[in-house]
């Protein structure tokens, strides 16, 4: 890649924590090299190395970096979408159509890689885990800002956003591993509003 032999620390550690999510994308865990990082991003052998010295680093970067990529895309969505039109269900369908598209898909088969990862590295589940309390915080902030307090809902009761966010992943893998029988586009949202409004 044109000019990353000559980029500060800071920008080179961001570019190889996106060439690792592009690796284990293309190629999975196992293709996760500093070799294969270093000939992604054209540097000379062993430059990887000096910046993520294990492999275990390397996936560790990698999964900072998708959380990095995920808040900021979550940000986007928020300012594209009227909060004040936007259902549950809207909302989190919004999202995983805007995960599953071909120029964001990557980042998600590069999680399942990771996810799988992290059942043979501690280090990796610990960073996983830290990151999914966060998100699951975020889905109940999410469910709060567009509860109908005029109906008397206020809260959501415990385990709620936990369901909720291994749902989204559900649906995430369900549309990349199983496009030809996973939950249409068209339906998502309403099905998504259904369920939550079961009590």
């Amino acid at each position: 890649m044109d000019g990353t032999r000559s980029r500060p620390p800071s920008e080179r550690r961001v570019a190889i924590a996106d060439a690792a999510i592009a690796i284990l994308a293309d190629s999975g865990s196992r293709g996760l090299t500093h070799r294969a990082i270093d000939r992604a991003l054209e540097l000379p052998e062993g430059s990887t190395s000096a910046y993520a010295r294990t492999r275990s680093s390397l996936l560790i970067a990698a999964t900072n970096r998708l959380a990095e990529l995920d808040r900021a895309s979550i940000a986007d969505l928020a300012g594209r979408l009227p909060a004040d039109a936007t259902s549950p269900g809207e909302w989190i369908a919004a999202i995983i159509d805007e995960w599953t598209t071909p120029a964001t898909a990557a980042r998600q088969l590069a999680r399942i890689e990771l996810q799988l990862e992290a059942t043979r590295t501690p280090a990796v589940a610990e960073v996983l885990a830290t990151q999914r309390l966060a998100f699951i915080e975020l889905t109940r902030d999410t469910l709060i800002a567009n509860l109908d307090g005029s109906a008397g809902h206020t809260s959501v009761p415990d385990g709620i956003p936990g369901v909720l966010t291994a749902l989204v992943d559900g649906l995430i893998t369900d549309r990349l591993l199983h496009p030809r029988t996973a939950v249409p586009t068209d339906n998502l949202a309403s099905a998504l509003n259904q369920l939550l409004s079961v009590s």
